[in-house]
């Protein structure tokens, strides 16, 4: 069965009352209101391109549900969104070639978009209307409001400006139709928020504005100094790892190779010169502990990789080291590393937790070099002094 005109009115009603009995208040943006705005805009650009009634039938259908997942939590909102939309129209009996369109309609809206046939093209153009409609400033406020309450991120006014800036200069439409209905207006808009973004400014200048915490970050002197301090930091880290590591096998090296030479040319003769026995044992000992400790020093150390978005906004994990994120699925470390990426405290802060914890496993390497070396030297002594006194006695 093809998806009828008559399925779309049902479609509309069940979205309305599932929006209202199961989406949290907190999501201000993400709503009915803002999927009946999805559904007009996908009409209006669908209009002049010629689209045949099925085809048209199937991208509004996919219009009605692309955010109904939000339902279901923020992780993966599309899938759920295909799935919820999936079952719909299994319940009504629409053939599985026709489900399966509406779901890659929706799925093409996950960012970054990548759409492919025109009716994806469609349905991520018309995702994106507000940012070429008169009521821009009052989506945003209410995307910021949603953000705040669901992502717990919180942006100054010069970081939301300076982010709405960067995000609608880099976004294109892809059909002719949306630029031609959406574009003028959305030029606009940047230019509204670049005048908006000098006010700022200039009243930081002034002093009517001043930073919450007595620094401006959003300097591009300040903030090319600090990136300079994280690098230099970083790279005397590890160059301390490798000089570490170089150290380690420079013990085990020559303790190994001394482990040889004894075990060939000694243990033969053991037999027949049995006072050898004990400064032999001695010796063997001493490499076999020095390249024990040595191997410790440059052991590696891997977590379970796996996060949880508590750990991520309190920043209590570390999203620039594999170990803390080898296990975890791409789209929730895309999705936290975008969170971190969009808060440029919580993004030095990573930075200051990775060189912290740089800074802890060099301890760790140079206790155990330390404590290898100071054995080895140790036990060299004992050991040739032990066949010292062995062949004075002997």
């Amino acid at each position: 069965m093809k998806i009828a005109s008559t399925l779309l009115q049902e479609a509309a009603e069940y979205v309305k009352q599932y929006f209202a009995k199961h989406l949290k208040p907190e999501f201000t943006f993400h709503n009915f209101e803002h999927t009946e705005g999805v559904v007009q805009a996908c009409e209006l650009i669908a209009k002049n391109t010629g689209m045949d009634k099925q085809s048209m039938n199937q991208l509004l259908i996919a219009a009605w549900f692309h955010d109904l997942g939000y339902t279901r939590g923020i992780e993966d909102h599309e899938e759920s969104s295909a799935v919820m939309v999936d079952n719909f129209l299994e319940r009504n009996q629409v053939d599985e070639k026709e489900r399966k369109i509406v779901k890659s309609i929706i799925l093409a809206t996950r960012m970054p978009q990548s759409p492919e046939t025109l009716a994806e093209q469609i349905l991520c153009d018309a995702d994106m209307h507000h940012l070429g409609s008169e009521d821009y400033f009052s989506h945003a406020k209410n995307l910021r409001k949603e953000w705040s309450k669901i992502r717990q991120l919180d942006f100054t006014d010069k970081k939301w400006i300076k982010n709405n800036i960067q995000f609608i200069s880099s976004h294109q439409y892809y059909t002719p139709s949306a630029m031609e209905s959406f574009n003028d207006k959305k030029n606009a808009n940047l230019h509204q928020l670049k005048k908006k973004l000098k006010k700022l400014k200039e009243d930081e200048s002034s002093g009517k504005v001043k930073s919450s915490i007595g620094v401006n970050l959003d300097s591009p002197k300040l903030e090319r100094g600090v990136e300079t301090l994280f690098r230099v930091m970083a790279d005397n880290h590890m160059r301390l790892s490798d000089m570490a590591d170089n150290k380690s096998n420079l013990l085990i090296t020559i303790n190994a190779l001394v482990i040889s030479i004894v075990l060939s040319v000694l243990a033969t003769k053991l037999d027949t010169n049995p006072h050898l026995i004990l400064p032999t044992f001695i010796i063997i000992v001493v490499n076999v502990v020095t390249i024990t400790i040595a191997i410790l020093a440059t052991r590696p150390k891997v977590n379970a990789g796996t996060f949880t978005k508590d750990q991520v906004k309190s920043g209590q994990v570390n999203l620039l080291f594999f170990g803390n994120f080898h296990a975890m699925p791409f789209h929730e470390y895309r999705d936290a590393m975008w969170d971190t990426m969009m808060d440029k405290k919580r993004l030095y802060s990573n930075i200051m937790y990775d060189i912290y914890l740089l800074g802890k496993v060099l301890k760790k390497k140079y206790h155990y070099l330390k404590l290898a070396y100071t054995f080895f030297m140790i036990g060299l002594i004992v050991s040739i002094l032990s066949f010292v006194i062995t062949f004075l006695f002997m």
